[in-house]
């Protein structure tokens, strides 16, 4: 008497597992380009608008070997929209890092209030994205 165990059609179990996570990754992929590009849409909405240079200046790349993206304002302004001036400076919780960047770079003289428009379109989708990621993985 042997003590042997054979497993049979293993090949076929892994080739279905590997079946499986390839379509996992491309729902995924299709779900993180819906939110970035959602991102964007939102955040050229919700972009305050004088001649529309702001709004035009949001761009988005996406990087499908890496599952991920950024939406981006350039308009050299944009993080004085987004975040205030002077005395009027508001930055989101986790967000003083990004902030950091631009702080005593504009006149202290002039208050200008923040205008958010990036960061809340950005928080929103997250948030859809993390609940749509968590459903495809269960």
């Amino acid at each position: 008497m042997s003590n042997e165990v054979r497993l049979i059609g293993t090949s076929q179990v892994i080739a279905n597992i590997d079946k499986i996570e390839k379509q996992v990754l491309a729902h995924a992929n299709i779900l993180v380009q819906e939110a970035i590009l959602e991102t964007a849409f939102q955040a050229k909405w919700d972009a305050p608008v004088d001649m529309g240079g702001l709004m035009q200046s949001i761009s988005v790349t996406y990087q499908k070997s890496k599952l991920e993206g950024t939406v981006s304002a350039n308009a050299p302004y944009a993080p004085y929209v987004e975040f205030g001036t002077g005395g009027l400076v508001e930055v989101p919780k986790g967000f003083e890092e990004l902030a950091e960047q631009f702080l005593g770079t504009f006149s202290r003289n002039i208050n200008l209030p923040a205008r958010p428009f990036l960061i809340p379109a950005a928080l929103k989708e997250g948030e859809i994205l993390q609940e749509q990621l968590a459903k495809l993985i269960q």
